[in-house]
């Protein structure tokens, strides 16, 4: 969140996760402006929820080159939900896949986008990702009933009946 106050871009909300920065306040990673430029159409975009928009902005986000890793994580971070909006879902996957992974997010705030990263992926029918994520975030909430079933529906489509009941009987309260 730093790092786009000081290129100037406003928030998106929390309702799509807005990008924040595992890194002191003093010192946020520089963008250049051939970059900050599109990402600012971006967001801007998706908050007016113009989605055509924003996505012809990330296009030309992302066709800058080169790009440092955390420019890379922000046109994902700011992408993977035009993405999603826009129907694609694999690579939104991708994308906040990559986010997730980058070390550019606080860790307090990796865990929330998990959700979405898992539920995409059952989306797409990768199921071996849609274990692997929900997972690591029913390891931080044990009480989501949504992604326990996701998880359990996972290993169930993949033949995998014993991980499947296992997960089932391990979340379910009663």
């Amino acid at each position: 969140v730093v790092a786009l106050a000081a290129a100037g871009m406003v928030g998106l909300g929390a309702a799509t996760l807005v990008p924040s920065v595992a890194m002191a306040a003093d010192a946020p990673p520089k963008m250049s402006a051939k970059i900050i430029a599109p990402l600012k159409i971006v967001q801007e975009q998706t908050t007016a929820k113009n989605y055509d928009a924003a996505y012809a902005a990330l296009k030309d986000a992302q066709a800058v080159e080169p790009k440092t890793p955390y420019e890379s994580y922000m046109v994902d971070e700011l992408g993977w939900y035009v993405l999603l909006q826009k129907q694609q879902l694999p690579a939104s996957a991708e994308a906040l896949e990559r986010a997730v992974n980058s070390g550019f997010i606080a860790p307090a705030d990796v865990t929330p986008r998990l959700k979405p990263l898992s539920q995409i992926y059952y989306q797409v029918q990768n199921y071996p990702k849609a274990i692997e994520y929900g997972n690591k975030y029913l390891a931080q909430v044990p009480g989501d009933a949504t992604i326990a079933v996701l998880v359990a529906q996972s290993y169930y489509l993949q033949k995998d009946f014993a991980n499947a009941r296992a997960t089932s009987e391990k979340y379910t309260t009663g």
